[in-house]
C-alpha cells in the first residue's frame, strides 16, 4: 500500500509525503482451520470431571467421508451434522436446532497459543417448557488440543 500525504516536515524534515507498508497475507484451506480438533476438559461447574469433545468440519479431508461438525459437547456422546454456522480460523459459532447434542448452542473460541480452547454454550433443559430457550443453563467448558 502507498500513501500519499501532505508532507509533515515540521516534525520529520526528510519527509517527501509518500509512505509505503508491506503486509503478506496466507490463504488457509477451511479444512486448515486451527480451531479444528479434539479437546480435553470440563466445565468450570465440574472442573474434575473432564471428557473430551470434537470440533470439527465435514467434508475435510475428503469430501464424502461423513463426520459431524460438533462431537460430545453434551457428555452425552452424541455427533451433530450442520450444527456450525459461523466460524474463523480460531472460533466458531453453532447451533444444532434439534434434539441431537441437547439441542447446543453458543460458540467456541481458540486461545492464542493455538492449544487452549474456551466454550460457552446452553443446552436444552427438559425441564424448560418449549419456547424458553432462554431459561436453558448456560456451560463453560475449558480445554487442551489433542491432536
Amino acid at each position: 500500500m502507498i500513501v500519499n500525504a501532505p508532507p509533515q516536515t515540521e516534525c520529520f524534515p526528510n519527509d517527501n509525503g509518500i509512505d509505503t507498508v508491506l503486509k503478506y497475507i496466507h490463504v488457509r484451506s477451511v479444512c486448515n482451520a486451527d480451531i479444528w480438533g479434539t479437546y480435553l476438559g470440563a466445565w468450570d461447574s465440574a472442573p474434575n470431571d473432564s471428557f473430551e469433545v470434537k470440533i470439527q468440519r465435514p467434508g475435510c479431508p475428503e469430501p464424502n467421508l461423513e463426520l459431524y461438525d460438533l462431537v460430545n459437547i453434551d457428555q452425552l456422546g452424541d455427533s451433530c451434522n450442520n450444527a456450525i454456522w459461523d466460524r474463523a480460523n480460531d472460533y466458531v459459532r453453532f447451533s444444532t436446532g434439534n434434539n441431537n447434542c441437547s439441542s447446543a448452542r453458543g460458540f467456541a473460541k481458540l486461545e492464542q497459543d493455538k492449544v487452549h480452547v474456551r466454550m460457552e454454550y446452553q443446552l436444552r433443559d427438559p425441564n424448560i417448557p418449549p419456547g424458553n430457550i432462554h431459561l436453558w443453563p448456560y456451560y463453560y467448558f475449558s480445554g487442551r488440543k489433542l491432536d
